[in-house]
């Protein structure tokens, strides 16, 4: 019987091995919706890096990034799912996602300045689009 318990162990296993050859990292970390805003994310914060705008915005949404060098070394963070609880402020842009931006390191002489913090998304997938963007005081120690 032992026997039987340890070759369904192993073909569970190396099933879910398989099933998984496909997945990137982060689609086993954020599940497959998160890891899309985690990736639409990264292409925003390069865009408005470079040109101060981004095409993934939503048609009917007026989103301003502010200055493009605040967005410069940003990074994705965490996405969730929009429920309203944390971001009540925003519900009128109707978002489906969020997800915090990060400095990967931190730069000296910039505590103070106002920087991009959190990026709102609707939809899912391939349709995502930015909706809007809260902005917070950078501090360093």
């Amino acid at each position: 019987m032992q026997k039987y318990i340890k070759m369904a162990t192993f073909a569970a296993g190396a099933g879910l091995v398989v099933a998984c050859t496909a997945c990137s990292p982060e689609t086993v970390v954020y599940g497959s919706d998160g890891a899309a805003v985690r990736a639409v994310s990264n292409e925003v914060i390069a865009e408005v890096t470079d040109s101060g705008q981004s095409a993934k915005v939503c048609a009917d949404a007026q989103v301003d990034f502010g200055n493009a060098t605040s967005w410069d070394g940003l990074s994705a963070g965490e996405p969730e799912k929009f429920n309203g609880e944390q971001w009540g402020e925003y519900d009128s842009l109707s978002p489906t996602w969020f997800i915090n931006v990060s400095q990967s390191q931190p730069d000296e002489g910039v505590s103070g300045q106002e920087v991009p913090a959190v990026l709102f998304f609707r939809g899912d997938g391939d349709a995502l689009c930015v909706a809007g963007v809260a902005f917070g005081t950078r501090t360093t120690s």
